[in-house]
């Protein structure tokens, strides 16, 4: 039978029973710093505020890990932690974080999760879609469909119901999609799409042979398949290499692009975080 699989938090979690808060704290970098930049940094829309802000949220972080009790996950204690810094930062300069109109029915739902397919064209409209959102609705929309945060997940990060979540992601995604179906987003799109075909070079007219020359005699066609006149013979593959070269190319699936709303740690900001390390304790 098959081990159970453990779950990804497990090493973590031992680590904080044994009283080892650097291992732990190095775990919490290694699994989360993409995702508590991609907060910041959709919330602050500023890219050096946000690395600032990431590098104080696990310094927070590191300093309350011996007291973490795991009523939430790791993933969820630390998201919210970063929320609660960037709704800190906005209000400290007089920004909401999601903006006039944000209530809504806590237990209404939208059918089915809004598809975002149409809006993975061009980074450059990528862009636009999510800078006609606000701080909250940013960091939602990255963290769902960037970072696959499910909406459990989301909820218990925001402080908010689950309902009010899918809510405020269907309506960020109704948001983008009118941006980029506006006339000026539309031309950029086509753009976008593909430049038409550059018209064919002129053909140079061929030198006149001289007086008497013979014409250069037609080779005749080679079957398909065979190698051109002239050409060194092909050498033969070693017994067994070609077929297996293919069925290893056919059998190993192409890795995923990354997800255009994903917004990744830096390494700047990565060997910020392990300067924290440093600070700390080894046992």
């Amino acid at each position: 039978m098959p081990e159970p699989t453990t779950h990804p938090d497990a090493p973590l979690l031992r680590a904080l029973r044994e009283g080892d808060v650097r291992a732990a704290a190095e775990g919490l970098v290694r699994r989360y710093a993409d995702e508590v930049h991609a907060l910041c940094r959709a919330m602050v829309r500023d890219a050096t505020a946000a690395e600032d802000l990431a590098q104080d949220v696990f310094g927070r972080a590191f300093a309350a890990l011996p007291a973490f009790r795991a009523e939430a996950s790791l993933r969820t204690w630390i998201l919210r932690i970063a929320r609660n810094r960037c709704v800190d930062h906005l209000r400290a300069r007089q920004r909401e974080p999601w903006g006039p109109g944000a209530e809504e029915e806590p237990d209404a739902q939208p059918a089915a999760e809004p598809s975002v397919a149409q809006l993975l064209v061009h980074r450059e409209q990528l862009r636009a879609g999510l800078d006609a959102l606000s701080e909250g609705e940013r960091a939602l929309v990255v963290l769902r469909f960037g970072h696959e945060l499910g909406y459990p997940e989301l909820a218990d990060a925001f402080g908010l119901k689950e309902g009010a979540v899918r809510m405020r992601v269907s309506r960020a995604v109704a948001k983008m999609r009118a941006v980029l179906e506006t006339p000026g987003a539309g031309a950029m799109r086509s753009r976008s799409a593909g430049a038409p075909p550059a018209p064919a070079a002129p053909r140079r007219p061929s030198a006149p042979r001289a007086s008497g020359a013979r014409p250069p005699e037609a080779r005749p066609e080679a079957p398909p398949g065979a190698p051109a006149p002239g050409a060194p013979p092909a050498r033969a593959p070693a017994p067994g290499l070609a077929r297996g070269g293919a069925r290893r190319r056919l059998g190993a699936a192409p890795p995923a692009p990354p997800s255009p709303f994903a917004l990744p740690a830096s390494d700047a900001l990565r060997a910020r975080l392990h300067d924290l390390l440093d600070a700390l304790s080894p046992t």
